[in-house]
């Protein structure tokens, strides 16, 4: 099959064309060479007059008409030698090299360029197809992530009661998505060669999108709304996910997806099993959490309970302004400056709680003695009767969870009833 489908490429007929006009030539100039070569050495011999020279001349003259017809039936020896292995053929092989012409390697290349302009038209038609079908895939994709923040402000307009943009998850559709996809890019060994592929931070973050190429790089100016403080929560919590940060207090450490005191992290921490970062003191800078993020003060995933706290409110703009707290673990200045929240049926998106191991009057702050233990309420829902605490401490980095629920009509919180709470500002729960 191999043999006879050479017969169908023009490169190949040409090479059979060459070659048969080779034989052709040789065919008409060999004889000629024979005859005239016999002439000579038959003069030479005849004018010696030598029997010997005679016989010699005879031997070389039937060696040369041996060779001749050899040079004039070549095409036929070598069809017939193809012909053993292509025997089930009709189109013989001698057929194909008879058959080469100049007319059939132009009518060839004619044919061969026809199918090769035919091959890039379908594969243009083709490559725009699937362009389209891109084009028809991410408008979809805009379409579903701009109906779900919309969904959520809706129902922020429509139920002030409830107040989610999660709907029950720890993180809204898109982000989860990213998360799960990024989790494992990098650690701390591998993590500034992979930031550099990527231009730095920014481009790493324009890379994944969603919510972490909206905020990163961006001064976010105080938030109002409740939808955007939270979707600001979901950027920082969404990053140390997606980093895999640990736990450190300046004493107590714990691995991210293990325990405190432990060694065993989960796959996709940052720092891996038997790996701990405490060298460097307590990760900074919290109050611009980009640039943490990015390693630009130094390389320091960590993170604690007023930590974490503090990082989103510094990138909400609620912290470190004129007249705006600058650390969440002053609580009792917090409390004797800002508006106390004792009731829980009060609380709302924005609250910062704080926890203490002994009793308290949540109305008197000269009474919070014993801290230890700060986070603040993400989400409501009065229908149900919960609130929704995110927390940036151990339960976070042990848990792989930052959300706890809070029982409004019990008035417990992450286990107890010694908290008290602090409003800040006065987001609006709806807008």
């Amino acid at each position: 099959m191999y043999l006879l489908s050479m017969c169908d490429k023009s490169y190949i007929v040409q090479i059979l064309l060459i070659i048969k006009t080779f034989f052709k030539i040789a065919c008409a100039v060999v004889p000629i060479i024979v005859i005239i070569a016999t002439i000579i050495n038959l003069f030479k011999a005849i004018t010696s007059g030598k029997d010997d020279d005679l016989k010699d001349t005879f031997k070389i003259t039937v060696r040369r008409i041996i060779g001749g017809l050899v040079v004039f039936f070549l095409p036929t020896i070598l069809s017939a030698a193809l012909n053993n292995f292509v025997s089930s053929e009709s189109t013989t092989f001698l057929g194909c090299f008879e058959s080469a012409s100049a007319e059939k390697v132009a009518k060839l290349k004619a044919k061969e360029e026809a199918e090769s302009e035919a091959a890039r038209k379908q594969k243009e038609a083709e490559d725009l197809r699937l362009q389209q079908e891109n084009e028809r895939v991410e408008a979809q994709r805009r379409a579903q992530r701009k109906v779900i923040f919309e969904e959520a402000r809706e129902r922020f307009r429509r139920n002030q009661n409830s107040v989610s943009i999660a709907n029950g998850e720890m993180f809204t559709p898109e982000t989860k998505r990213i998360i799960e996809a990024h989790a494992n890019d990098f650690n701390y060994r591998n993590f500034n060669q992979v930031m550099n592929q990527y231009g730095g931070m920014q481009g790493y973050a324009k890379h994944i999108g969603g919510v972490f190429g909206k905020y990163y790089g961006k001064q976010v100016p105080g938030v109002e709304c409740a939808s955007d403080f939270q979707e600001i929560s979901e950027y920082v919590y969404g990053w140390m996910y997606l980093i895999g940060f640990d736990y450190y207090n300046g004493e107590k450490y714990c691995k991210w997806g293990g325990e405190c005191g432990g060694s065993q992290a989960a796959p996709d921490a940052f720092y891996p099993s038997g790996v701990k970062e405490t060298g460097k003191g307590l990760s900074s800078p919290k109050s611009d959490f980009d640039k943490l993020i990015a390693g630009t003060k130094k390389l320091n995933m960590t993170t604690n309970c007023n930590w974490s706290v503090d990082m989103v409110y510094y990138k909400a703009g609620l912290f470190g302004g004129p007249g705006q707290p600058s650390s969440s673990a002053s609580f009792r200045s917090m409390g004797n400056k800002y508006k106390v929240i004792s009731d829980p049926r009060d609380l709302q998106v924005g609250d910062i709680m704080h926890f203490f191991r002994a009793s308290i009057d949540r109305n008197n702050p000269s009474t919070w003695n014993n801290w230890y233990h700060v986070a603040y309420i993400g989400e409501v829902n009065k229908t149900e009767g919960y609130v929704i605490g995110y927390d940036g401490g151990s339960y976070f980095t042990n848990n792989k969870n930052f959300k706890w629920k809070g029982d409004i009509a019990s008035g417990k919180m992450h286990g107890t009833k010694n908290w008290a709470a602090v409003r800040i500002a006065d987001i609006k729960q709806t807008c």
